[in-house]
């Protein structure tokens, strides 16, 4: 808020915050990744490295499992191509959204109508991606705003891989 939409920008600052060892934040930068509307930034192989690490860093805490990071994995694993780890793993995370105690009724048909959609995006073997953020009207960016120089974040696309079968990431 407040400044003009900058997914270059974004990435940084969601990179930074992975590097904090929280789970949420890789967990975010994994979302990232997979489902940005920028395809310049999208990059499946390191969505699911990131999501696979989330899930871990969460499960040695000793935390239950969550649906939006099941979901986050299930993002990941279709940007990358794995449309059938994909969808087990989606489906995972609407059975865990059904079981957790602390979403309203209301939050949970919204996410629930949320995590069918992408089901059914990867069904048909198509990755899910956010929609295109809207700027504020006159939005200006931060003065001496550093952190694309800090976190030397690559232009353009980046290497392009093949969609990836059978890897075995099904937990």
């Amino acid at each position: 808020r407040g400044v003009p939409v900058d997914y270059r920008r974004a990435a940084a600052w969601y990179m930074r915050a992975s590097r904090s060892d929280e789970p949420w934040a890789t967990n975010d930068l994994a979302w990232f990744l997979a489902t940005c509307p920028d395809s310049n930034l999208q990059n499946g192989d390191e969505a699911v490295l990131q999501a696979k690490s989330a899930l871990k860093m969460l499960a040695e805490s000793g935390a239950d499992e969550r649906h939006e990071m099941v979901d986050t994995m299930a993002a990941a694993l279709a940007r990358n191509g794995e449309f059938a780890e994909a969808i087990l793993w989606q489906k995972k995370a609407i059975t865990l959204l059904a079981e957790d105690k602390e979403v309203t009724d209301e939050e949970r048909k919204s996410l629930e109508a949320e995590f069918k959609g992408r089901l059914a995006l990867y069904e048909k073997q198509k990755p899910y991606t956010d929609e295109e953020a809207q700027g504020e009207e006159g939005a200006k960016a931060m003065p001496q705003d550093t952190i694309l120089q800090e976190e030397n974040l690559p232009q353009g696309k980046p290497k392009s891989t093949k969609p990836k079968r059978g890897r075995g990431t099904v937990v």
